[in-house]
């Protein structure tokens, strides 16, 4: 099955035949002005022809930097989860671990919270780092009433996305049926279940596990619940 077309474009990628669906191509973000504070983004040198010559200049007009292939990609290197049952004595561990690591998110989330541009909008704590007066060195453009652009899509916004996350554990204690033989109870277990308890992950802010598009969906990180319990036989 071919292509209607050389390539099409949807979202932060291009299809493309020879290219995987999940690698990001979007403008390069080149940093801040420090004379002005504008946002500067990369752009191909065409010769006479229009084709690039392979040298690349920068500038603070969003719609006419080029869009590049990042060479990062949505899709993880490796993913996976391990889980196991130990036991001891009376004691018992039940885990379950996932992960993933190599992939890239486009977190457009993080994007909203860096315009200011919206007065009585929430903003990310980050955007005290802004361009105040010339000579600063900062990747936050400068607070203007219109953002240049400056929050549009970018490699400005393009985290790598490797986590590890305790998903479960239950840890219980079986109390020996002599001990209970008089109380009339055949076995009693006592035991502590928790559910997304730890999570490590390279980029904060977000629920790592996000759909292999890599861009973020708003979705609620998972909430930690702590469980105690104690179950018996007659």
């Amino acid at each position: 099955m071919n292509l209607p077309k050389t390539f099409f474009v949807s979202g932060t990628k291009r299809w493309e035949e020879g290219r995987s669906l999940y690698d990001f191509w979007i403008r390069d973000y080149a940093g801040v002005d420090p004379a002005n504070g504008d946002a500067l983004w990369f752009q191909d040198v065409l010769d006479v022809n229009g084709e690039p010559t392979g040298e690349r200049v920068t500038t603070n007009d969003y719609a006419s930097a080029t869009r590049y292939y990042q060479d990062k990609t949505s899709l993880p290197t490796v993913q996976g989860g391990f889980t196991n049952f130990l036991s001891y004595k009376n004691f018992d561990l039940n885990f379950l671990f996932n992960f993933a690591f190599g992939a890239y998110v486009y977190d457009s989330t993080y994007a909203g919270l860096m315009d200011y541009t919206n007065i009585g909008y929430s903003s990310s704590p980050d955007v005290q780092d802004r361009w105040t007066q010339p000579g600063d060195i900062t990747d936050v453009p400068r607070l203007t009433t219109s953002n240049n652009d400056a929050t549009s899509t970018s490699s400005r916004f393009l985290f790598k996305n490797d986590y590890i996350r305790l998903k479960s554990l239950t840890f219980g204690y079986n109390i020996e049926a002599d001990a209970l033989s008089q109380a009339g109870f055949g076995n009693m277990r006592v035991y502590f279940q928790g559910d997304n308890l730890l999570t490590w992950q390279s980029h904060l802010g977000i629920d790592p596990e996000q759909s292999l598009a890599g861009t973020t969906n708003s979705r609620s990180i998972p909430q930690r619940i702590y469980s105690l319990g104690l179950t018996f036989d007659f």
